[in-house]
């Protein structure tokens, strides 16, 4: 059996849809958007991202592409413009559905399960300007790094970044050991159902 997880980015919800489709449940980074360092610190510590409280968000605008309220961390890494409806008798609700997630994640990073973590890799011009604060960009040595500390901790890891096509990203991909670098705006952007394809390819 394989696991299919989420690990964020600017097309995450691209792949949360995906990984619907191929029945798989929602972990922490699913349906928000997220720069690489908080991911990196929630996965190897095992946090939440952030504590929904009532000052800890942006009110809906044409910004954030979103009829929603959009959650934020205070260091403005993590995004998630589907959860907050303008209701703060939700923030409880929400912080206990971030928590069901959490502890999902480790149970599966804890089992013997071959787990792939999905990273959509975050450019520098989004295309979601409500992430738009201090610009971090996915650096690959930061994510072959977090592959080498998380496998340190965990077995059968595996680490896919899908990168949207810019000709800067590098090459259309690139295989170090047990991670995969992608980059293909089809594939990013899950065109012609390319995504689905590519990720059913790795289900037992």
């Amino acid at each position: 059996m394989t696991e299919l997880i989420n690990i964020g980015g600017v097309g995450s919800c691209i792949l949360s849809e995906v990984l619907r489709k191929l029945n798989y449940p929602c972990y922490i980074f699913d349906w928000n958007a997220t720069y690489q360092s908080v991911v990196i610190d929630c996965i190897l510590n095992l946090k939440q991202p952030y504590n929904f409280e009532k000052n800890s968000f942006l009110k809906a605008t044409t910004l954030n592409s979103s009829n929603n309220n959009t959650i934020k961390n205070e260091e403005n890494t993590f995004w998630d413009i589907h959860s907050f409806k303008g209701n703060y008798n939700d923030c409880d609700n929400i912080n206990k559905k971030y928590t069901r997630r959490l502890n999902r994640l480790k149970q599966i990073l804890q089992s013997s399960t071959k787990k792939v973590l999905i990273r959509m890799a975050h450019s520098i011009n989004s295309e979601h300007p409500e992430i738009n604060f201090n610009k971090e960009k996915d650096d690959k040595e930061k994510w072959i790094k977090f592959y080498e500390n998380l496998s340190n901790k965990y077995n059968n890891i595996n680490l896919i970044v899908i990168y949207n096509g810019d000709h800067e990203n590098g090459i259309h991909e690139e295989r170090l050991e047990n991670i995969t670098f992608v980059n293909s705006k089809n594939l990013f952007n899950n065109i012609n159902n390319e995504l689905y394809n590519y990720l059913n390819k790795y289900i037992d």
